[in-house]
């Protein structure tokens, strides 16, 4: 997909998914002038890297988890229905899982975008 149409993709989303980890990772990503290399950046990294710019600190951290609690708890069970090892609490509950949710929903979305093909 082009930058073109990622864009207004992005901006769809943001329409039509209000309230969702989606629509905050695709306005996250609207802020950014090269999707690949911050979806790079993120998978490598992750967020406790900072380059997600709305979720750097704890107080913003904690505001998302409180706002997508429901929407973080469903993308917990679904990783605990697969055979992956837990979640690493390497920061406290509320970051660990507010980063989290943001990095599965971007990798998500990085598929949908056709930035990542399989």
């Amino acid at each position: 997909m082009n930058p073109k149409h990622t864009k207004l993709k992005l901006r769809y989303i943001i329409h039509n998914e209000p309230g969702s980890i989606k629509a905050f990772v695709a306005q996250e990503l609207l802020s950014k002038k090269n999707y690949q290399a911050f979806f790079d950046t993120l998978f490598i990294k992750g967020c406790a890297c900072g380059v997600v710019s709305s979720l750097k600190h704890y107080d913003q951290t904690h505001y998302f988890f409180d706002k997508y609690y429901d929407q973080i708890e469903t993308l917990r069970l679904e990783r605990d229905d697969e055979p992956y090892d837990p979640i690493p609490l390497q920061y406290d509950l509320k970051t660990t899982l507010a980063w989290f949710a943001f990095e599965q929903t971007a990798s998500d979305l990085a598929y949908e975008l056709g930035i990542y093909d399989t």
